[in-house]
């Protein structure tokens, strides 16, 4: 069976999207997701339903198979491939059974409007590093450094919380941040199902500046610096507007034979 894939990336958190209407369960198995992620190297698999002029359901897959709640960059590269099949510029997508406002502006950027973060718990501490667990959409563990040690070592924590059982059973993403200054912070992401240090991590970025903006460390306009590259998130709890602007590429189009990949 033949069909056609995009590679797409925001700040370098990199996917193939493929229409659902393409897809039968078969072709959405770990086996398969693994394999094809793998073929194009990239963190994750998107499929997209899109049936009408401005609405479509959006499922993100880690490239080890897995399943995630959501992707926020995945929306961002989604909103962008869906742009040409829109009558308008503003659409809605839904992950997870939550629908997603998202406007596309000038120059391609893609405003989304966010649901308010919730605190799992705000005070853990694990191997003498206090954080705190934040659901963003997705599962965060973030924490907050004064200074970056090397990434072998960043991994190598991530690690020993990412896979502590008695606290995260389940696992869970784990996010540190540095604060630069009341507009900006530094995030890595060490994310579960990519197992590695990503470019970049829309929803543990979105918590470690909740995060930060709850505790009053930021003001309500906060530049996000991944190693992959600069996006905005705007904050405010009084009118319970938050969103994040961002911008994605689209790298090229394939036509493949997904058999290849069962």
């Amino acid at each position: 069976m033949k069909a056609k894939i995009t590679k797409t990336n925001a700040n370098g958190n990199s996917f193939i999207i493929i229409k659902e209407q393409n897809l039968d369960n078969k072709f959405l198995d770990k086996k398969f997701i693994k394999k094809i992620c793998e073929h194009y190297s990239t963190d994750g698999l998107i499929t997209i339903n899109f049936n009408n002029k401005n609405k479509a359901i959006m499922n993100y897959f880690n490239n080890d198979g897995t399943w995630e709640t959501l992707c926020i960059n995945g929306l961002t590269c989604s909103s962008l491939f869906l742009k040409p099949k829109l009558s308008q510029k503003e659409l809605y997508i839904e992950s997870n059974n939550i629908l997603y406002p998202i406007e596309i502006q000038d120059n391609n950027q893609i405003k989304i409007k966010l649901p308010v973060p919730y605190y799992k718990e705000k005070n853990i501490t694990l191997n003498k590093i206090q954080g705190a667990y934040i659901n963003s959409g997705a599962k965060h563990f973030v924490i907050e450094l004064k200074e970056w040690p090397n990434n072998n070592d960043l991994i190598l924590l991530a690690k020993k919380i990412r896979y502590n059982k008695e606290i995260f059973p389940n696992g869970t993403n784990v996010n540190f941040f540095k604060i630069l200054n009341k507009s900006s912070i530094e995030v890595k992401t060490y994310e579960k199902g990519v197992e590695k240090l990503m470019d970049s991590c829309a929803s543990g970025s979105y918590a470690c500046a909740y995060d930060c903006y709850i505790n009053k460390k930021v003001d309500n306009q906060i530049s996000i610096i991944n190693p992959g590259g600069e996006f905005h998130i705007t904050l405010n709890n009084d009118t319970m507007n938050y969103y994040i602007i961002n911008t994605a590429v689209l790298e090229y189009d394939d036509i493949i034979d997904l058999s290849l990949y069962l």
